[in-house]
């Protein structure tokens, strides 16, 4: 019996060591993911806003709010819905969508877009009206 005792030791220590580098290389690969899903959600999100201060440039809008931005799969790869509220004077805003609020707001306004990925940039493109 004696003699198994350090066989044993030295199994249990290689089993430990194997356990500890499974371990380490599960933290690594889930950090690693988290990243990844971080980047990816900036990239959305500045995207996101970046396609609504573009289409708000034009001069008509005094405020906007985003309330919402999603990213969902469509037909031919990922949609972005961004749904937001503007102050403007501009009666037509309201042509397409939302409703009139007080002090000239017009609430639930909503654009979709393509949303396209490349290796160094988001591009939302493709504006059209939700539903």
């Amino acid at each position: 019996m004696s003699d198994n005792v350090p066989n044993e030791k030295a199994a249990a220590k290689e089993f430990l060591l194997e356990e500890y580098k499974a371990f380490s290389n599960s933290l690594e690969t889930n950090e690693q993911s988290g990243e990844t899903r971080v980047n990816w959600f900036i990239g959305i999100i500045a995207a996101g806003v970046g396609g609504l201060v573009k289409i708000l440039a034009d001069g008509k809008i005094q405020e906007y709010q985003v309330t919402s931005v999603t990213i969902f799969p469509g037909g031919n790869g990922l949609l972005s819905e961004i749904i937001f509220n503007v102050k403007t004077t501009d009666p037509t805003w309201t042509e397409d969508g939302g409703t009139p609020a007080d002090d000239n707001w017009i609430n639930g306004k909503c654009y979709r877009f393509d949303f396209l990925t490349t290796d160094i940039e988001y591009q939302l493109k493709n504006k059209r009206l939700c539903g």
